[in-house]
């Protein structure tokens, strides 16, 4: 029990690196405007409203590319049920999203899309991760 926990918080971590770094390039082609505290929960809420749809784009690549990530990661650690804790990764980071949501107003097509991608993409990973390890 332990280590499928510490399995799925590992994944966890790893597909947050993923996301921070994709995000961050994402940054790159489409930075905040200068002035925007995004400390400010208003002021990071009018951001958003105004971002355009490229940038929304890129954030759902790096979702998808950290739900990929960590349910790889989770899969390939785990000691049995590889695809359920690729699964239990997704469901997490699809729980995180909407908690974002809640606080944070965002399109409601990057919603639903949003809270549908974490899942398919764990999922996939847990997939080709393979068959489960051998038991002796």
């Amino acid at each position: 029990m332990i280590r499928s926990i510490l399995t799925v918080l590992v994944g966890l971590l790893a597909g947050s690196v993923v996301v921070w770094v994709l995000e961050f390039a994402g940054h790159r082609f489409y930075p905040t405007p200068p002035g925007v505290d995004l400390e400010n929960l208003e002021a990071l809420k009018a951001y958003v409203a105004s971002a355009p749809t490229a940038m929304f784009l890129v954030l759902l690549v790096a979702w998808a590319g950290g739900a990929f990530v960590g349910g790889g990661v989770a899969a390939l650690l785990s000691p049995a049920r590889r695809g359920l804790h690729a699964l239990a990764v997704g469901g997490i980071q699809t729980l995180f999203a909407s908690a974002q949501f809640a606080m944070i107003p965002h399109p409601v097509w990057f919603m639903v899309i949003g809270l549908t991608i974490f899942l398919p993409f764990a999922g996939l990973a847990g997939l080709i991760v393979g068959r489960e390890p051998d038991v002796a």
